[in-house]
């Protein structure tokens, strides 16, 4: 009999063998020498799941289309048979408002994929509903439209609209300090929002 330690798969063992030569007659090998590997297949597999899992339901939510609409346009209900817009501040409020304040939205093809789709499609419907440019007669009040004409002027200084994530997506409807400039100097002509809904009580 020979007791001795010998290296399989990187590992130390105690072997004993009958003594055949130089070399015991069996070894057992090491636990655990595959462990890592298993480990490693284990990891894929569920990685594998998880991106199969994913992929069907995004299949699935293709299933699933809001309404995309575009209503209609009334000339005589629109901002432009109420108030006088100048001529430079209507191309300024088309490109960077129209797509939300509008009925002529532009749906890129992204607006069409779930779950994007859902959200670009609830911003377009929340937008007509607080302003849409082609139905200004569905203000509650001419204070309201005032106040609101009178508060764009502070949005757009401030970043608030365009929406920061609108500007990302869509170059064209960043603002320069000029077009800034002339929209706050149309917008300012109804008085501050303040003064504005004072001018109803």
């Amino acid at each position: 009999m020979r007791i001795g330690w010998n290296k399989v798969n990187s590992c130390s063992v105690l072997v004993v063998g009958l003594h055949l030569g130089s070399n015991p007659r069996h070894a057992r090998p090491c636990l655990g020498d595959n462990a890592g590997d298993g480990d490693s297949s284990m990891n894929m597999v569920r990685v594998k799941r998880v991106l199969l899992a994913l992929i069907v339901l995004l299949v699935f939510a293709q299933l699933v289309q809001p309404k995309r609409t575009n209503p209609p346009v009334v000339p005589s209900r629109s901002l432009e048979a109420h108030v006088q817009v100048p001529q430079q501040v209507q191309p300024i409020l088309k490109r960077a408002c129209g797509d939300c304040h509008s009925n002529e939205t532009v749906w890129p093809w992204y607006s069409h994929v779930a779950p994007i789709s859902w959200l670009i499609t609830s911003d377009v419907n929340d937008g007509r509903n607080r302003l849409n440019f082609h139905d200004w007669e569905a203000q509650k009040s001419p204070e309201e439209a005032t106040k609101n004409l009178a508060s764009i002027c502070k949005e757009v200084r401030n970043g608030g609209m365009p929406p920061l994530m609108f500007r990302i997506m869509h170059k064209e409807s960043r603002l320069s300090s000029e077009d800034i400039n002339a929209v706050c100097s149309w917008s300012q002509s109804f008085g501050p929002p303040s003064q504005s809904a004072g001018q109803g009580n």
